[in-house]
């Protein structure tokens, strides 16, 4: 086992360190496809709070390995982990445009604004459903609003 996997697998040291998530996010950055979908296959076993920690620090990693643990949390009948699926997919896609914005002014193409990672159907729709039920928060917390705007260019 991983140090990295090892560390989210501690209840106790990710619940606690998301307030100070450095290590958190260093250690979400180690973590191979396989480790996600280790965490994944012990979501079951932990607490609603261990839930929202780990899907907090995936928001930190590419959709294309942490998808399997925000989309699990996106699904979730806690609403706060729900809310904190839909921050960690906008962190993500935010981070992912970003990144590809920065290496195509390098190479002098144009800025993209999508993301790579490519939502199902279902998953999408799941998204949109989510986010209307908060479009009343979107002044609160803008980043929901900018990231119905992503899923909708990213159609």
């Amino acid at each position: 086992m991983s140090e990295a996997l090892a560390y989210f697998l501690d209840e106790e040291t990710v619940c606690a360190e998301v307030d100070f998530p450095d290590r958190g996010i260093d250690f979400a950055f180690m973590l191979k496809p396989a480790d996600w979908k280790a965490l994944l296959k012990k979501w079951d076993d932990y607490s609603d709070e261990w839930r929202s920690a780990i899907t907090y620090f995936a928001g930190f990693a590419y959709l294309e390995d942490s998808a399997v643990i925000i989309l699990k949390a996106l699904y979730e009948k806690n609403e706060k982990i729900v809310l904190q699926a839909l921050f960690s997919i906008y962190e993500s896609m935010n981070a992912q445009i970003e990144s590809e914005g920065h290496k195509r002014k390098q190479t002098g193409k144009q800025p993209a604004d999508k993301a790579v990672y490519t939502f199902s159907v279902k998953d999408r729709q799941k998204i949109q459903e989510e986010l209307a039920l908060r479009s009343m928060e979107f002044e609160v917390y803008p980043e929901l609003k900018q990231l119905q705007d992503m899923i909708t260019r990213s159609v």
